[in-house]
């Protein structure tokens, strides 16, 4: 059956007179308490753009109630979009959508997401029981496919993964997106914790995503499983991950495929409003990052999120000279893809009273967010 399909009106945002980005928003709060939170995007390997998002049903809360993963897809660029599909769902199940991956040898696309109980003390339960007792009552990850660029999907299929034994709130990363090396390697995020410390990690596949074994795991007094990566070169791997504990962001490269992480350091270009962030590589190298660009501790508590910028960055993340303000209101989440001409799409949480009232795609040139030099750049 062919998918229904929906214009959408973008706005768009001038500067100087001339259009220098539309906008759109593909996931809106609606009535009967129903909210959308999480971006995650994947380009499919015939040029489609997928928009992920989760619907919590009775509660913008991350724990409590059902949560659904559902799905808009753009097959001409971003200027049409499928109407909102549900492509996971389960009665008294809290469905947190992680990352997609896009094998581009295979055409087929990884999109995972962990099932937690909705009922009860699901937060207690999550952070208290130990993965392998999660596993046997099915609460832990699951993977759909796809092999036709979104248009259908598998049914959830269980994942066990190999996390340290006493492992509790082991699962893979919040939305956003993995990545493929050039070697074929696939590469998803994820975190537990385990005697009370965080780790994050890095879970590894080299035969197409039928099998997975742990990487890279570091502990770290940061947000487990919320981080972003982007390959530099065929070995090395740009790591950015989000911080509880200071005012910017956390950063390092791993040498060997995401086998073993580096030692992280602050970017002092990166503020950290103690939130998830978008990452991606373009072609030529480059790398793209957004979050909201206030730093925490910076203004009073609470209004930290806003700001949503993107930044660009032709050394491999060691400087971020430019810079442009998508949305200069209340901001969260963001994810970043690159189409084949250029294109960059920002799909990311934004509100006018708060930071998650909708999700919304900002659609624009590379070249014009490399325009702004240091000289305009928003300063953290």
């Amino acid at each position: 059956m062919k998918a229904s399909v929906r214009i959408l009106a973008y706005a768009a945002v001038t500067l100087g007179g001339a259009a220098a980005m539309d906008e759109v928003v593909l996931f809106a709060r609606e009535p009967g308490g129903v909210f959308y939170r999480i971006p995650s995007l994947a380009p499919a390997p015939d040029g489609s753009l997928l928009a992920f998002a989760s619907r919590r049903k009775g509660s913008l809360g991350d724990f409590g109630h059902e949560t659904d993963v559902v799905l808009r897809r753009s097959a001409d660029g971003g200027e049409s979009w499928s109407e909102i599909r549900t492509i996971a769902s389960r009665r008294d199940t809290d469905i947190h959508h992680g990352p997609a991956v896009v094998d581009r040898d295979t055409r087929t696309i990884l999109k995972f997401c962990r099932f937690w109980p909705a009922s009860g003390d699901p937060q207690r339960t999550v952070s208290s029981t130990p993965y392998a007792e999660m596993a046997a009552r099915g609460l832990i990850d699951h993977v759909l496919r796809s092999t036709d660029c979104g248009v259908s999907w598998s049914p959830p299929e269980p994942l066990p993964l190999p996390f340290p034994e006493g492992a509790v709130s082991a699962a893979t990363g919040n939305g956003v997106h993995g990545i493929q090396l050039t070697t074929g390697r696939l590469l998803i995020q994820g975190g537990y914790v385990l005697a009370g410390d965080r780790h994050i990690c890095i879970f590894l596949s080299d035969d197409h995503g039928q099998r997975w074994r742990l990487g890279a795991a570091a502990r770290v007094g940061h947000n487990i499983r919320e981080f972003g990566m982007a390959a530099l070169d065929p070995r090395r791997v740009y790591v950015n991950v989000r911080s509880q504990t200071g005012s910017r962001r956390w950063v390092g490269v791993s040498p060997d495929g995401g086998e073993s992480f580096p030692e992280f350091v602050e970017d002092a270009a990166l503020p950290e409003p103690r939130c998830h962030a978008g990452l991606a590589r373009v072609s030529d190298g480059g790398l793209l990052f957004s979050n909201p660009a206030i730093a925490y501790g910076s203004v009073p508590k609470g209004r930290e999120r806003a700001n949503m910028t993107a930044r660009s960055s032709r050394d491999g993340g060691l400087t971020w000279p430019a810079a442009r303000v998508l949305w200069a209101g209340p901001a969260s989440y963001s994810d970043l893809a690159v189409a084949a001409d250029g294109t960059v799409f920002c799909l990311y949480e934004r509100g006018r009273e708060g930071p998650c009232e909708e999700i919304a795609l900002a659609r624009f040139r590379l070249e014009w967010l490399r325009e702004n030099t240091p000289a305009d750049a928003p300063m953290p």
